[in-house]
């Protein structure tokens, strides 16, 4: 049997694109859902170049902390961290660091004793000094600054961990004022750490 030719078109249709024909008109003419099925394919569309543009738009926020961190953030932090160890001479040290190849930080840390008291004992501390206590500023990849305390590694020490997490911070949120505040809240967190420290040990 000979399959009528209206017929044949339906089914190769059918079966080749998927599309859900209505009825067959006349000797040939196909009227078909084919305009729901784009109008689909464009909503689908519209829904991935969103996602597209969103995902573009983040990277370009990326580059753009990461820029404000390279060029804005990161020389203040070096500037005014030096300034603060130069004007207080209390044992500390700046160091720039670099955690992996996209990555940055600066931290200031304490390596000896302040030398008001080692001017007034003349040097003669018999004290084993502590180190490795340390304020961190870290450009995550993101290019948002992670900041942090590192606490000496001491067993005996009454704190859990050696490490605080002070906040993540966007580097247009940096001026001198901040940096401030943070070594500030540093200090104080040494100190609380210093008193709960076993009693028999001294130092930062």
């Amino acid at each position: 049997m000979i399959m009528n030719h209206d017929k044949f078109i339906s089914k190769y249709l059918r079966g080749l694109l998927n599309f859900n024909y209505t009825k067959i008109i006349g000797t040939g003419f196909i009227q078909a859902s084919i305009f729901y099925d784009l109008k689909f394919y464009s909503m689908k569309d519209k829904t991935l170049n969103k996602s597209v543009n969103d995902y573009v738009n983040s990277l370009e926020k990326v580059f753009e902390k990461r820029k404000q961190w390279k060029e804005f953030a990161f020389p203040l932090l070096i500037k005014i961290l030096h300034e603060i160890r130069e004007n207080h001479e209390i044992g500390w040290q700046v160091q720039e660091l670099n955690w992996l190849m996209n990555n940055k930080a600066v931290n200031i840390s304490f390596v000896t004793f302040p030398k008001s008291l080692i001017d007034k004992w003349n040097g003669a501390v018999d004290i084993d000094f502590i180190k490795g206590a340390a304020l961190v500023f870290s450009q995550k990849y993101n290019g948002d600054v992670s900041v942090f305390i590192i606490y000496p590694d001491v067993a005996e020490s009454a704190i859990e961990s050696n490490i605080k997490d002070i906040g993540i911070y966007n580097p247009n949120e940096f001026n001198e004022n901040f940096i401030m505040n943070k070594v500030t809240l540093f200090l104080e967190e040494i100190i609380v750490w210093e008193e709960n420290v076993i009693k028999h040990k001294v130092g930062f």
